[in-house]
């Protein structure tokens, strides 16, 4: 009668935080704030002005340079299962702060920079659920962000700033993470994704001097973040 006792006590023990944990549900409403690591990177083409015209391959220069820093922004979002499948589909929107520069010389003693502020996005995501209490998920879908671009054609001048212009680029991300449910309501996830802002044509104010270039924007995002499901 005690080994019974025993083996039906210790069957109830291990079944509690199992039956703990089917009560968590990854659908409904939820809210996270995230914080990670962001790295921008840019890509500027222009024509070359001291192109050899019997030289083939040398009609355009091109520079890229890349800057990280410490990003961090909100997300809000609603997620539903599929049926009884551990399928998970949802849609987002947030916002990314944090200021990001990458800053490269071109030619002598000139410093171009490009530089990323706020962002916004929105998408779609869906998931898988592998246990009670952990999904992972791959998102995708819209980008929009600030970017500042400036070009000093010598550093130590202060008149020599020829561009210093502000414009919002429209983009796409791509990325996924895994979601971990520490209670019904609360929840932790960690989240990589890449951000493509397209490229767009600059033109400086002495265009008689210098001609206009087209610069790339992408950026990299590797964050962890803390949530509330309602």
């Amino acid at each position: 009668m005690i080994y019974r006792l025993s083996a039906a006590l210790a069957a109830t023990l291990a079944l509690a935080p199992a039956a703990a944990a089917q009560d968590v549900n990854f659908g409904g409403f939820r809210i996270d704030g995230r914080l990670g690591w962001v790295s921008t990177g840019a890509t500027a083409t222009a024509a070359n002005l001291a192109e050899d015209p019997d030289e083939d391959g040398d009609e355009l220069i091109e520079v890229s340079a890349s800057g990280s820093d410490i990003g961090y922004g909100l997300e809000a979002g609603f997620d539903t299962m599929i049926g009884r499948s551990p399928i998970l589909v949802g849609v987002y929107g947030g916002v990314d702060l944090g200021r990001t520069q990458a800053c490269t010389a071109i030619a002598g003693e000139d410093r171009a920079c490009a530089e990323t502020d706020l962002s916004l996005h929105a998408g779609v995501r869906a998931g898988y659920v592998v246990s009670p209490t952990l999904m992972i998920y791959a998102k995708g879908g819209y980008s929009r962000g600030d970017l500042d671009m400036s070009y000093d054609a010598d550093v130590g001048e202060d008149d020599d700033v020829i561009l210093d212009s502000s414009s919002n680029r429209n983009g796409f991300h791509l990325g996924g993470g895994f979601e971990m449910a520490f209670s019904r309501h609360l929840y932790g996830k960690v989240e990589y994704s890449y951000t493509d802002f397209g490229s767009s044509n600059e033109a400086f104010d002495q265009p008689n001097i210098l001609p206009g270039f087209a610069v790339s924007l992408d950026r990299h995002q590797a964050v962890a973040g803390i949530g509330f499901r309602f």
